[in-house]
């Protein structure tokens, strides 16, 4: 069986939580949440042993094991007799900010339970997600979200719909950020954590840690807001950027980068928009 798991990107990101808020050692946030039609490709059948495979990627199963945990636990908890041999052709960048793990675990996650006819919800399944990961509940979805709490808050918008004939380009920097690092980092920063107006593809509240953790970001964010004015922000916990902008200038702005930086760059469609 071949899967495709789309990668997230967040359009706005807002830190509410200070560290007296936290629940299970994750910081509280608001944010609008959307997959993009930029995936890894997973292959999923039956093996008499379970088994991950990465392609093209620097990621070693016996530490980045991640979704043989999620296998593990299905079989362990409903008494699955199937092993499964995994194979992913990782397209997206790693530790960009763009929820790549997550969206693969995810998808794993609804390819057992239906090929087991185990007729899980998406609550339920929502719910073993959040064992692994607080991505990974939204992953889930497809459609883009609200999401707030420490991921376990999900509701679909509206605020999309403007961006229906708009190209989202995503750019990668070549820059691997951990996401603990940076969250770590901004727990040392002087925050607002009051909310305030959803303004997308402005705001994300983690980009002055993402700074800290590596200082090349701010010469990226320099040269990405020379070609970039508006519309412009960091994803996740970074390095990705990302911009909304019609086809004519979509185009421009990726030919201009691919020609003068050596970083991954994609024009991608909001899905479900």
């Amino acid at each position: 069986m071949k899967l495709q798991a789309s990668a997230k990107i967040n359009i706005y990101l807002k830190v509410l939580g200070a560290k007296d808020d936290y629940q299970n050692n994750y910081h509280l946030l608001k944010m609008v949440n959307a997959k993009i039609d930029l995936y890894d490709e997973i292959i999923i059948n039956e093996n008499k042993n379970n088994e991950l495979i990465f392609k093209n990627s620097t990621l070693d199963p016996k530490n980045d094991n991640l979704i043989l945990k999620i296998v593990e636990y299905f079989q362990k908890n409903f008494d699955i007799k199937k092993k499964y041999k995994i194979e992913i052709k990782k397209n997206i960048p790693i530790m960009a900010g763009l929820g790549g793990g997550s969206s693969d675990a995810a998808e794993v996650i609804k390819y057992i339970n239906s090929d087991n006819n185990l007729n899980l919800d998406i609550c339920e399944l929502e719910k073993i997600g959040r064992i692994f990961g607080a991505d990974i509940p939204y992953c889930l979805h497809n459609e883009p979200c609200i999401v707030e709490g420490i991921g376990e808050i999900i509701t679909p918008p509206t605020i999309l719909n403007k961006y229906k004939n708009q190209y989202v380009v995503v750019i990668n920097p070549s820059i691997e950020l951990s996401t603990k690092d940076v969250f770590k980092k901004y727990d040392t920063l002087e925050k607002n954590n009051e909310e305030s107006n959803i303004e997308l593809f402005k705001i994300n509240d983690l980009e002055k840690a993402a700074f800290l953790v590596d200082p090349k970001m701010v010469e990226v964010k320099k040269y990405l807001t020379e070609i970039i004015p508006t519309n412009l922000v960091m994803s996740g916990s970074g390095s990705t950027y990302i911009t909304i902008l019609d086809k004519e200038k979509s185009e421009y702005i990726y030919n201009k980068i691919k020609k003068e930086k050596e970083w991954f760059v994609s024009i991608n469609k909001i899905l479900e928009v």
